[in-house]
């Protein structure tokens, strides 16, 4: 998809494209119509994208603009009338001041998560969520316009028909990337589900293969990574009854994602900060070390007395700081790191 220059976007996104859309609005189904709305300018993801050009004559607000486009992502608006309107959504949220025009938008945010699944401009929907979310300062002027995003974009992320899905883990873990929305997110799960079954079902879809058919769900680790912030989290983490590090310890190696990777690795560091839980998780019930050693280890083949050099050499300073860290060395606080 080609991406507009700088220069191409004057113009393209006043009035005129409300002309047209009640232009197209007027023409009968299979008549023709006018061609799709600045389509090759929608970014995707976070790149650069439109912002709001200026017209001539009596200047409306941007938000009286954006306001406009509501009525074409109704559920019952037409499918093209409502696509054009989803991807002029898509290319404000590529700037910075497309994204905070529209975060304070409460209705447009719900209408964006409400979207039918099956309709073609859902995943694009999806896809200005994840770019909204990806601006830290916007969170809480997205948190303020729609308190209930964080537990409408868990449902939609933990929902196995959703076709989605991947996209709504993405701007979870976007959202919960700081300390405030991460604990937005921690209570919207408490409530909505009765005790640890939210932070339950999340580890169930990360750890079942095929849990979606249609979306692959590697973000929700670094939404996990991110929620492991919360000393509720690391406690439902390193609950042994519950088997969770278990579970999450292959993924370390899982080779068709390193945002999966990544991610588990992130929650297994934050889990790390819990000091009285080390002697569990490194004793045989666990035993977290061979999984954390093992991407650590080159493509090197060492003989068994080099092998048996460094064991006493790490035995040994090991044995002189009792286990702790070494002077001058400090820990990092848990945080969110994706």
């Amino acid at each position: 998809m080609a991406q507009c220059a700088a220069s191409d976007w004057p113009g393209r996104l006043s009035l005129l494209w409300w002309a047209e859309l009640r232009a197209t609005q007027r023409t009968p189904k299979g008549t023709g119509g006018t061609r799709p709305l600045a389509a090759e300018c929608c970014s995707t993801w976070g790149r650069p994208g439109l912002a709001l050009a200026r017209q001539e004559g009596p200047e409306a607000s941007p938000e009286a603009e954006v306001v406009k486009l509501l009525p074409f992502l109704a559920p019952g608006a037409r499918a093209d009338l409502q696509a054009a309107a989803v991807r002029h959504v898509l290319a404000l949220t590529g700037s910075g001041p497309g994204r905070a025009l529209l975060a304070g938008q409460e209705a447009l945010l719900q209408a964006l998560v409400e979207l039918a699944p099956a309709s073609a401009p859902a995943r694009d929907a999806a896809r200005a969520l994840v770019n909204l979310a990806a601006d830290p300062g916007l969170h809480e002027t997205l948190l303020a316009a729609d308190p209930r995003l964080p537990a409408r974009l868990l449902g939609r992320a933990l929902d196995p028909q959703w076709p989605w899905a991947e996209e709504a883990a993405a701007a979870l873990a976007n959202l919960s990337r700081e300390q405030g929305p991460c604990a937005e997110l921690m209570a919207a799960l408490a409530a909505a589900e009765p005790a640890d079954s939210g932070l339950e079902r999340l580890v169930r879809a990360l750890c079942t293969p095929g849990y979606n058919a249609r979306a692959p769900l590697h973000y929700l680790a670094p939404l996990l990574s991110n929620l492991s912030q919360r000393p509720a989290a690391r406690a439902f983490l390193l609950d042994s009854d519950r088997c969770v590090v278990q579970r999450l310890l292959p993924l370390t190696q899982y080779p068709d994602s390193s945002v999966r990777r990544g991610g588990v690795v992130g929650t297994l560091r934050n889990c790390c900060f819990e000091h009285r839980h080390h002697e569990w998780l490194l004793g045989p019930e666990v035993d977290i070390l061979p999984f954390l050693l093992l991407p650590l280890a080159g493509p090197e083949d060492f003989s068994e007395e080099e092998m048996e050099r460094e064991w006493l050499v790490w035995s040994l300073r090991l044995g002189q700081t009792g286990g702790r860290p070494v002077e001058g060395e400090r820990g990092v606080q848990a945080t969110g790191s994706f």
